[in-house]
């Protein structure tokens, strides 16, 4: 199962209104959203996260970043 579809499974389940978009390569989420002419706030990627139970999904708005010198302890880790 692609991220893609494990992210649009979860957002169907969960009844979340939700637009995808096409678009050029890029290498940012940030720079796709501006691409599609979306707000960086308004545009989701995913961020695959490893912990001590496996792999985590984590969906974030664009403007977002993760500090991965900084993890938390969470149910995933």
């Amino acid at each position: 199962m692609t991220t893609t579809t494990r992210v649009t499974d979860w957002l169907e389940q969960r009844k979340v209104p939700y637009e995808m978009l096409a678009h050029q390569k890029a290498y940012t989420a940030q720079e796709v959203a501006g691409r599609v002419h979306v707000p960086g706030r308004a545009y989701a990627k995913v961020v695959m996260l490893r912990g001590n139970r496996g792999l985590a999904m984590a969906v974030l708005p664009a403007t977002c970043r993760v500090n991965l010198a900084r993890p938390r302890r969470g149910n995933w880790s």
